[in-house]
């Protein structure tokens, strides 16, 4: 069972990826949509990743006190809202709020998430823990490069 779960957060990861690694594909086409200048509009990039990464701990505590069953779905489903939210936005702030704040949140507890779930798939040996850690890590950047 924690194996399936193992692979569930996988796949859970290589759906929300797309927020990071796509964004420099949407930059052009937001700041003419938007009429604001790229440094501007990259402070939203900025604010995904800081809330993704500074949140981690925060966000480890959610997830050992809730469960990572209910963490990840509750970022998955932050992460979408996210992308559904940026597209109807028609102003910069909008798009902070949309993009960054909640996007950063849903995948932070995702990243979280599933990395708490690698390293439950194996517990009893650390080697197999910490290589499950680096799959979990890896595979959504292997998929974009696909």
């Amino acid at each position: 069972m924690r194996w399936l779960q193992l692979v569930l957060g996988l796949i859970c990861m290589m759906a929300i990826s797309s927020q990071q690694y796509t964004w420099t594909l949407f930059t052009k086409p937001l700041s003419t949509e938007l009429g604001v200048k790229l440094p501007e509009l990259q402070l939203t990039f900025s604010i995904l990743i800081v809330l993704q990464t500074f949140l981690s701990p925060l966000q480890g505590y959610l997830v050992d006190r809730f469960g990572p069953r209910f963490l990840i779905s509750a970022g998955t489903l932050a992460s979408g809202a996210s992308w559904m939210l940026a597209s109807h936005a028609r102003t910069l702030t909008e798009l902070y709020l949309s993009y960054g704040l909640l996007g950063g949140i849903g995948t932070g507890i995702v990243y979280i998430g599933a990395e708490v779930e690698a390293g439950a798939a194996a517990p009893q040996d650390r080697v197999r823990r910490r290589r499950a850690e680096r799959v979990a890590d890896r595979l959504p950047r292997a998929s974009r490069q696909a």
